[in-house]
């Protein structure tokens, strides 16, 4: 009979320890968002690469400033085109200009 009696107070405990997990993870859950919040949107890099694209500067000339090869430059601008990070159409339209002086650089090279 004092087996009937303990019943309630251990659901108590598993029902205190399970809203203890639970708090823990929602508090983790909210530290996260807010580090993401607080991240910066762009890389140092990707920042340095459209500043220097938004100047007119192509590609190779970027590679040379930054001392990274023009496969790098490429890379990254395609990631921020993929990503939708992009702060204008006139931003936009260097990057493809910038993109497609490699591909025809690249086709001119071939030959």
């Amino acid at each position: 009979t004092a087996d009937i009696f303990n019943r309630p107070a251990e659901r108590l405990r598993e029902y205190e320890t399970s809203r203890k997990f639970l708090e823990q993870g929602l508090a983790e859950a909210r530290r996260q968002a807010d580090a993401a919040r607080e991240a910066p949107l762009l890389t140092l890099r990707e920042r340095e690469i459209l500043s220097l694209v938004a100047k007119g500067i192509k590609v190779p000339e970027i590679a040379g400033l930054l001392g990274i090869s023009e496969h790098t430059v490429t890379t990254q601008l395609d990631r921020l085109v993929e990503s939708g990070d992009m702060a204008s159409s006139r931003m936009q339209e260097r990057v493809d200009d910038a993109a497609a002086s490699v591909a025809v650089g690249s086709a001119l090279m071939a030959c």
